[in-house]
């Protein structure tokens, strides 16, 4: 079997860990022999740009590129008849946008999208143990992480002295802006679109009067700073069940019967 590279890989990648995920694409383009282009997202351009010119010394002109743009870059690019690969990281909304232009010139089509990740706790634990590592799972990167935990099914026997446990454990942490030298454990979310996106799951949640374990705020931070949430047995139906948070700093917990 003979393998033939497959030509030009254009690779659109998110703002969080930027340089992380786009290694991801680049690595793999490169070893199976084909080029590629890398869109970072512009509110994180720098690491990816720099990247790009370390290496060029030591590629062939036109293998790795790097193009910085904004929000109309990326049609360009999905469009454009000389790119045979996408390569997408970011979310759904976008992702779906990214295959249906693809699709007019059949392009390859690689897509990495949001995630909506539940995390399962049974009646054996050690829940003072479990209960730093389940708040770490949810608020990491200040919830700016695909794989985060979105939603908390706790068993019944525990769900109290969990909850609990964990409104404990996050209420420990410092929150605050990375402007000034104190030790944070949570930081603001990275940009103001994201920062609407994350406040109106606050003005939803309370909108429709759920229960609050740790109450958080509701858009008033400075700086992009939002107050970590725990909501209490937010219905099925809810917003902030149903839909990923990305960028978030809410955590819904569900007592679940099983």
């Amino acid at each position: 079997m003979k393998h033939i590279p497959l030509g030009i890989t254009a690779a659109i990648c998110p703002w969080n860990f930027p340089l992380a995920i786009a290694m991801n694409k680049i690595g793999p383009t490169l070893v199976t022999g084909s080029c590629i282009i890398v869109k970072p997202s512009p509110f994180t351009p720098y690491s990816i740009l720099k990247l790009c010119e370390i290496a060029q010394p030591f590629l062939p002109p036109g293998v790795f590129q790097a193009l910085n743009g904004d929000d109309t870059l990326g049609p360009l690019i999905t469009e454009h008849p000389g790119i045979q690969k996408i390569s997408f990281t970011g979310s759904s909304a976008t992702g779906k946008r990214v295959m249906m232009s693809a699709a007019r010139t059949l392009k390859v089509v690689t897509l990495e999208l949001g995630g909506n990740s539940a995390t399962i706790v049974c009646p054996d634990v050690d829940v003072k143990k479990v209960a730093p590592s389940v708040a770490i799972g949810a608020f990491f990167n200040s919830g700016q992480l695909c794989v985060a935990t979105k939603r908390l099914y706790v068993h019944k026997d525990i769900y109290k002295e969990l909850l609990e446990e964990i409104v404990k454990v996050v209420k420990s942490w410092s929150v605050g802006p990375t402007t000034d030298e104190a030790e944070r454990m949570l930081g603001p979310v990275q940009n103001g679109m994201q920062y609407a996106i994350v406040k109106s799951f606050f003005e939803d949640c309370a909108s429709q009067g759920y229960e609050f374990a740790l109450p958080g705020d509701v858009g008033k931070g400075e700086n992009f700073v939002i107050q970590p949430a725990i909501i209490e047995n937010p219905p099925d139906s809810a917003k902030i069940v149903r839909e990923e948070q990305f960028g978030r700093t809410f955590l819904d917990c569900t007592a679940a019967l099983f």
